[in-house]
């Protein structure tokens, strides 16, 4: 939406995901799971703020380009307000890259848990059937 309207919010937003571009994703993602201590939660947030400057960018490009388009100026010619042009004309229009993104991120953010796990920084593993048995019983198997 403040690829819509721009301005300062817009500006803003996109000055916070330049500081984040600055740092590599892998890297980024690590000192978040180490920040915040291993562990599912702290994985999914990790991958979030890794993931949501690319997504952001190409979804602001994507209405930028749409928002030039002769049918939104039509629209809002017709007396459609801002809020419904973007929602029922613009937004449409920018599922599609939004889609291939999201194909594209699943495949990175796969090898980013794996990376984190590996690192010791993602969801502990379960304990095996047999610990569980052995454990309860009280006796070792």
């Amino acid at each position: 939406m403040s690829g819509y309207v721009g301005g300062k919010i817009d500006a803003v937003i996109m000055r916070v995901f330049d500081v984040v571009f600055a740092f590599p994703g892998v890297l980024l993602a690590l000192g978040i799971g180490a920040a915040l201590g291993a562990g599912m939660v702290s994985m999914i947030i990790a991958m979030v703020v890794v993931t949501i400057p690319e997504v952001g960018r190409l979804v602001r490009g994507s209405v930028l380009g749409e928002k030039e388009q002769p049918y939104v100026e039509s629209a809002l010619t017709l007396g459609l307000g801002h809020f419904r042009t973007a929602t029922l004309h613009v937004a449409p229009n920018v599922v599609s890259p939004l889609v291939v993104i999201g194909a594209l991120q699943t495949g990175k953010n796969v090898i980013l848990a794996a990376s984190l796990s590996f690192l010791g920084l993602g969801v502990k593993p379960r304990r095996r059937t047999g610990e569980r048995c052995s454990t309860a019983a009280g006796q070792p198997c």
